[in-house]
């Protein structure tokens, strides 16, 4: 009875021993069907019951913590798509909801780019106001002060750039614009200069002073029907070879045009550009050969260009900066490279002693300590030469059976950003170390350390189209070390490099894969060993001799993928094409950007969006 009571509790302890090693429950299918509809705070709460009964259950854990994660990402990146559209309130809620989730840090950065987006809103809105009733010079000053705290506002910048534009093309002051917008018809043959300058200004109210090297008797023919005032004005000054300066609200100079009268009257303005993209002396070059601009400093250190020149010029050369100053296109590569290497090697049959070798050996003779001495082998020992003073080495027999197949993969997975047109280069290897020795003419030698790239080599250069179509120049170098050479001292002094090369030009379009194969490496050895005569019957060749295949093969695959992360926008028309004026004056003749009555672009402040939280721990799919 002792005997099986103690089976009995030993059975009972193995059982419990097993329940433990057992684990956890498993993990309930609701729970699994939750996560995978979407339903994330429903799944977190039947994890923590499911940890609250069992809080030893490691899978439980590991999903709770990555489903916590799951859900902030959400939340935060739809606080900060509120944040983009303006919904304080919907972004205010879902940073404190992130908090309580445990992303503490992302919520507190997400709350300040909450108040800047605030603070920017109210900042240009108070800047529209101003601009709907006019106060134009307060409404600069409002845009000014908004960049000056938060310079990546694109928003800002357009207005007050249009701003700018607006008070450089307008005539004058807001009073001398509206008269000059006046409309009247005019038709006047053969008249004076000054009469047509009359009935212009009774229509206008403005007064023109001639300057005082104006012929007194020149005389004009014109025939306008229903134009402006200023076009008018511009088509007379053509006709006479004049030109203006406005002198107050109310009063405009004319003057001939020639050199000595424009340095006199000519008005000019200084402005600086700073350069965000491009080169100053790309665009430095672009002024100076389009415009022919007076005064043009480049300071490289800043990137930035201070202009001197009219007015007409300073609007003209905003907008050819406005065409160089664009980013640059840049594309994400993503390339794989996977060198397959197979080898098979066979190994089948006999290989019997080819070899037999007889060495003489010599008297021995035993000495008085009981030591043996060999002497040397002498023609008088060939007399009684036999069986036992003859040494025989004979080769072992072999028996080979055997077959190795081996299947190497090389995997190299790199992404590498880039802009476009420039070099990307992508190197996987090693450098091997290759040792030359130089002797100079005094007999001192010297010796260079030199290293080589063995590997594999990818370079790319890609060029970005405006389509978001990638062309991409490829050049692809596998090499490897064959063996090594050695001096006639039997000492290394270089290797035997075999390589595998590949170029090419292919254009992709964005998100488009393309795979490279074909660069292929056969090698088929055979090698046999048999008995002449017996092994090379048909039935025992295997028997009377061995034979071996050694097969390696290697390919290099390629798979490349551009992404276009960053493209130029295709301009509207008014952006690539505007009137450029005359040889000799850049005075356009109609309508420019940025003069009134033309729209402003309208877009959103950029909102810098919190990082989302990154898992920190592994997520397991099995129970």
């Amino acid at each position: 009875m002792r005997k099986i009571a103690r089976n009995v509790a030993l059975v009972c302890s193995l059982a419990g021993l097993a329940a433990c090693a057992a684990g956890p429950q498993p993990m309930p299918p609701e729970v699994r069907a939750l996560l995978d509809a979407g339903k994330l705070e429903e799944g977190m709460s039947r994890l923590e019951q499911v940890l609250a009964a069992a809080p030893g259950h490691i899978e439980a854990r590991v999903l709770l913590a990555n489903t916590r994660i799951q859900l902030t990402n959400q939340v935060l990146a739809q606080a900060a798509q509120d944040v983009a559209r303006g919904s304080w309130d919907a972004a205010q809620e879902g940073y404190r909801r992130a908090a309580v989730l445990g992303a503490v840090d992302q919520s507190m950065i997400g709350m300040r780019s909450l108040a800047a987006a605030q603070a920017q809103a109210q900042a240009l809105a108070g800047a529209e106001q101003l601009l709907a009733a006019g106060k134009r010079e307060e409404a600069g000053e409002a845009l000014r002060a908004l960049l000056g705290k938060y310079p990546k506002n694109q928003r800002a910048a357009k207005l007050l750039q249009a701003l700018r534009e607006r008070a450089e093309s307008a005539p004058a002051s807001t009073a001398l614009g509206k008269a000059f917008q006046k409309r009247l018809s005019l038709r006047f043959h053969d008249a004076p200069l000054r009469a047509v300058l009359e009935s212009m200004s009774r229509t206008s109210g403005i007064s023109f002073t001639l300057d005082k090297d104006v012929p007194a008797d020149l005389r004009v023919t014109l025939n306008l029907h229903d134009t402006t005032i200023e076009q008018a004005l511009r088509n007379l000054l053509m006709s006479v070879q004049m030109e203006q300066r406005i002198v107050d609200e109310h009063t405009v100079l004319l003057y001939p045009n020639d050199s000595a009268k424009q340095r006199e009257y000519q008005k000019l303005t200084i402005r600086s550009f700073h350069i965000a993209n491009a080169e100053a002396k790309t665009v430095a070059n672009s002024l100076r050969t389009l415009l022919k601009t007076r005064d043009l400093v480049v300071d490289e250190k800043l990137n930035m260009l201070v202009l001197r020149d009219t007015p007409e010029t300073i609007l003209m050369a905003a907008k050819l900066v406005a065409l160089h100053d664009v980013a640059e296109p840049e594309v994400m590569l993503e390339v794989e490279i996977l060198e397959v290497q197979r080898s098979d090697l066979e190994s089948l049959g006999v290989k019997w002693p080819g070899n037999v070798s007889l060495t003489p050996l010599g008297a021995s003779t035993v000495m008085y300590d009981g030591s043996v001495t060999t002497s040397p082998f002498t023609l008088s020992d060939l007399k009684n030469l036999n069986s036992r003073g003859l040494l025989a080495s004979v080769d072992p027999m072999r028996l080979s059976a055997s077959v190795n197949r081996d299947n190497v993969s090389v995997l190299a997975n790199p992404r590498i950003r880039i802009k476009s047109r420039e070099k990307a280069l992508i190197r996987v290897g090693e450098r091997v170390p290759s040792v030359s020795a130089n002797v100079t003419s005094t007999g001192v030698t010297s010796q260079s350390v030199n290293y080589l790239d063995v590997g594999l080599k990818l370079e790319a250069e890609p060029v970005v189209y405006m389509d978001d179509e990638v062309s991409i120049k490829l050049s692809l170098e596998v090499s490897s070390i064959l063996g090594t050479i050695f001096d006639s001292n039997d000492q290394p002094y270089g290797y035997r490099i075999g390589a595998r090369n590949a170029s090419t030009v292919l254009r992709l379009r964005d998100g488009e894969n393309q795979v490279l194969a074909g660069l292929i490496s056969d090698n088929d050895k055979r090698s046999s060993s048999a008995i002449p005569g017996l092994g090379e019957l048909p039935m025992l060749d295997r028997l009377f001799g061995s034979k071996g295949r050694e097969r390696t093969k290697t390919e290099i695959v390629l798979s490349i993928t551009p992404r276009v992360l960053r493209n130029q926008a295709r301009g509207a028309g008014g952006e690539v094409e505007f009137d450029a004026g005359t040889d000799g004056s850049l005075r356009g003749q109609g309508g420019q950007a940025g003069q009134p009555g033309q729209p402003v672009p309208q877009e959103p402040p950029p909102v810098p969006a919190p990082a989302p939280a990154s898992p920190l721990l592994p997520e397991r799919t099995g129970g």
